[in-house]
């Protein structure tokens, strides 16, 4: 158990270390897009009376901005990775501190007529499923109740080495768990599983082909116009 909790604590700090350097990213990004666009519009006041610069600023301008939005998505997507990050070792030290009475308990799955499941405390408060439910999604803790109380003796050995597997990789699974805790969906699982087995394109498989010509065009004509905007140029 010492070790366990020495792993947990090591795990906060290496995320808090990593929180407080994407913290501070995070505010580098947000100064570095308003100079960007503070030093474009002090440009296009300089350069006003000359169109064809006007636009060549604008289009540099607007192609760094978006560069450095989705930059700041991608920083702000790491805090919160972080953040969940610590959050679930925090919660492995409550639990080996016998504190686990407010996770999910599972008493959705609670089953009058089932033979053995209100005996042994399957689901409730103080079960074994709230002691060692982490899961993230809610098709995830179904298929885990599921699992507890089908009482198969099918695939055991598989069970066992895929359990074995994954006990050696703490780091994986927590990183795991806390993409799945990000996950943000507003249609029920089912549905989505449904739309996808079912979906047929309804474009013909040539039409694919077209935004990436259209784009590469897009690009050739701009580049053309910024070439013919340099004095000099043939």
């Amino acid at each position: 158990m010492d070790s366990l909790s020495k792993f947990y604590k090591n795990q906060i700090r290496t995320n808090q270390e990593r929180l407080a350097k994407g913290k501070r990213q995070l505010l580098a990004s947000s100064m570095l897009r308003s100079v960007v666009f503070l030093f474009a519009v002090a440009v296009i006041y300089i350069v006003f009376g000359n169109v064809n610069a006007v636009v060549a600023v604008v289009f540099v301008a607007l192609v760094i901005f978006f560069f450095l939005v989705s930059r700041h998505s991608d920083l702000q997507y790491k805090r919160d990775l972080y953040l969940t990050l610590i959050n679930i070792n925090d919660i492995e030290l409550e639990v080996l501190d016998r504190n686990f009475h407010h996770l999910t308990n599972g008493s959705d799955f609670t089953d009058p007529k089932h033979h053995y499941s209100q005996d042994i405390d399957l689901f409730g408060k103080g079960s074994f499923y709230q002691y060692c439910n982490r899961t993230a999604l809610k098709n995830g803790s179904e298929t885990l109740a599921r699992l507890l109380a089908e009482n198969s003796i099918e695939g055991i050995s598989q069970k066992q080495e895929a359990i074995s597997e994954l006990a050696q990789m703490p780091e994986w699974r927590q990183e795991f768990s806390a993409i799945a805790t990000l996950v943000k969906t507003e249609l029920p699982y089912p549905l989505i599983i449904k739309w996808l087995s079912t979906y047929k394109a309804f474009l013909p498989r040539a039409m694919h082909i077209l935004p990436i010509i259209f784009s590469l065009l897009s690009i050739a004509a701009i580049g053309m116009y910024l070439f013919d905007l340099v004095p000099g140029s043939i």
